[in-house]
């Protein structure tokens, strides 16, 4: 039900103004997978959490936790979902880059990109998950 709702603000957030939407914030993303199975273990691993599996649209899924007032995501196994390095890069708030690193490569992805503070404030770093999806980190001081 939720990515209904969030699917509708995004069909109207470009035509219609609302306070509680931002025209071109981040609303969902969604990561291509060939082995759902697989990637909910490595994501889950990954992260720390539990990804709940759900079928929307006829796409079998996993979705993310839910953060109150941020993005949702999910991994997504479809027809026109193809896992590639290259493309729009997702960002995951993360509580330490290096650490979720380090768990990426225990699981099996690799390092693309070291963790770098790139600000005062922010630490980003990338790893290449099981799929070959490129998958950027952000840690926020």
């Amino acid at each position: 039900m939720r990515w209904r709702v969030a699917i509708a603000l995004l069909a109207t957030s470009c035509s219609v103004r609302h306070p509680l939407v931002v025209n071109g914030e981040a609303a969902l993303y969604e990561i291509p997978v060939v082995e759902l199975e697989s990637a909910i273990g490595f994501y889950e691993r990954v992260l720390e959490t539990r990804l709940e599996r759900a079928t929307i649209d006829g796409l079998d899924m996993a979705l993310f936790p839910e953060a109150v007032g941020g993005a949702s995501g999910a991994l997504v196994k479809g027809e026109t979902y193809v896992p590639s390095r290259d493309g729009t890069r997702v960002y995951l708030r993360v509580a330490s880059v290096r650490e979720t690193l380090a768990r990426a490569v225990s699981a099996g992805g690799r390092v693309l990109y070291e963790a770098r503070a790139v600000t005062p404030t922010a630490i980003v770093g990338e790893f290449e998950d099981l799929e070959g999806n490129r998958v950027a980190l952000i840690e926020r001081r």
